[in-house]
């Protein structure tokens, strides 16, 4: 049972070090507990379902679909990966800029492309930015305006910096749009702008869902349980992404004082 989620959460306050130790102890004791209302369940569902509320055990038969739907839409996305990963337009280093009208390199799988590692300290390299046609044409028409500039002036210099930079440009102009003509044909073949957007929204939705059960008062240990579900749940989703779950700290809370609800009302 994937239970990170909340260990990731990244910190937003001075004191988020100390909460996110506190739910992480929180969580390992809701889940110990879940496991435990689990098992003493058994045998006595129907009687449960009888007292728990039942708009939680609407959202309980709800979530199975919205997590279906997330593991269904994360695998389309990850064969679209697998298929288009090896034949991925790469950018010519002759178009690796940095400025305005230039950005990272990314695969198929939305990850930045680093130069090569440096050999001697093993320091990574840097993301590599690249740069649009609108770039090399701007950078063109500055440099000649500097150009034209110098060149009625008695000195002439800056004249061979500014020529320079002239030609680097319009060598690369030609192959900056053919560059992003095919990440342009290679994303629309692939579909994986359209996949992108579907698990977004199916994540977003389970989110949702999950942070609304997690938020309700149950009323039995059926309603722990399925908070640990909802858990369970979450736990799927991609680790980035969990990551930056900022609702992770509230969740471990609020599981934490349902263990404590109901072990006060069973005692």
């Amino acid at each position: 049972m994937p239970m990170d989620f909340q260990l990731k959460s990244p910190s937003y306050a001075a004191d988020a070090g100390t909460k996110t130790e506190i739910g992480r102890r929180s969580l390992l004791l809701a889940l110990a507990a879940g496991a435990t209302a689990a098992a003493a369940m058994k045998g006595s569902k129907a009687e449960a379902q009888t007292q728990e509320d039942p708009e939680l055990l609407t959202l309980a038969d709800a979530l199975p679909v919205l997590e279906r739907d997330y593991l269904e839409a994360l695998a389309t996305r990850q064969d679209i990966v697998d298929r288009f990963a090896p034949t991925w337009p790469r950018a010519p280093q002759q178009i690796y800029r940095y400025g305005n009208q230039c950005t990272e390199e990314r695969g198929v799988d939305g990850l930045a492309f680093a130069h090569p590692e440096d050999s001697k300290s093993g320091v990574p390299g840097a993301l590599i930015s690249v740069g649009k046609p609108e770039h090399f044409e701007a950078d063109i028409r500055y440099n000649k305006e500097r150009i034209a500039h110098i060149m009625k002036t008695k000195s002439k210099r800056g004249l061979k910096f500014h020529e320079t930079w002239v030609a680097r440009s319009e060598e690369a102009l030609p192959l900056a749009k053919t560059y992003w003509a095919d990440l342009e044909k290679a994303k629309s073949a692939s579909g994986i702008d359209d996949a992108n957007g579907r698990l977004a929204a199916v994540r977003e939705a389970l989110h949702a869902h999950v942070d609304q059960i997690m938020r309700f008062q149950e009323k039995t240990m059926q309603g722990l349980v399925i908070k640990a579900q909802a858990m369970t749940a979450w736990g799927k989703v991609e680790p980035f992404q969990r990551a930056f779950n900022i609702q992770a700290n509230d969740w471990a809370d609020a599981m934490a004082a349902t263990v404590m609800r109901q072990a006060q009302l069973s005692a």
